[in-house]
């Protein structure tokens, strides 16, 4: 590994980071685990240079083409070269920390949704029932039926004593002002989440 790390010196991380990981596991020097060591390396050279999180988002690109990683090992080995498995790792860089941009983004608008619910209900645009129903749908996590959600045993107490106009009129009014989608389908979405079926018209 010594001469590794003269023949890199000075190397990118991105580039310096797969070579060793490579390297690494043609020697094996262990009878198991050699491919988590390789990893780890991997992992403390890119955290090292500041990368933070991609590192470990990585870890599951390999795993995720497992047979592509073992493939490419013994390909490099036979024929002497390691472009091809620093092509495979940064091109697993680039999913990884796409994909880490995305979850980014969904939290931010999740957050700057809850705060939208939050403006709406104390500037009195939605009354609390309206709110509660608007942070109800967002919590689920996923698309939820119109008969599933007025089944549930805090919508009925929610709705004690009111009538089906009152309950029709609330869910009016969020889906006019966004805050609600009402699909094809009759799932309730948050408004910040653009449904996969076409929306009906409030």
């Amino acid at each position: 590994m010594e001469s590794v790390v003269g023949q890199t010196e000075g190397v990118p991380a991105l580039i310096r980071a797969p070579l060793f990981h490579l390297y690494f596991e043609w020697i094996h020097p262990f009878w198991g685990g050699n491919g988590r060591v390789g990893r780890v390396l991997e992992a403390s050279i890119l955290l090292a240079a500041g990368f933070r999180y991609a590192p470990f988002a990585q870890t599951n690109y390999y795993l995720n083409h497992i047979h592509q990683y073992f493939a490419l090992f013994n390909r490099c080995r036979k024929q002497g070269e390691n472009t091809a498995f620093v092509v495979f790792f940064l091109e697993g860089m680039l999913e990884s920390i796409n994909r880490l941009h995305n979850r980014v983004n969904a939290l931010v608008e999740l957050l700057l949704f809850r705060n939208l619910l939050r403006d709406r209900h104390e500037s009195r645009d939605i009354n609390p029932r309206q709110y509660a129903i608007a942070v109800e749908v967002l919590n689920q996590g996923a698309p939820v039926p119109l008969d599933q959600f007025r089944a549930s045993p805090w919508h009925k107490v929610l709705y004690n004593r009111l009538t089906s106009k009152t309950m029709q009129r609330d869910l009016r009014q969020l889906r006019s002002l966004g805050l609600v989608h009402l699909d094809e389908n009759n799932r309730l979405w948050p408004g910040c989440i653009e449904p996969d079926a076409k929306i009906k018209r409030p």
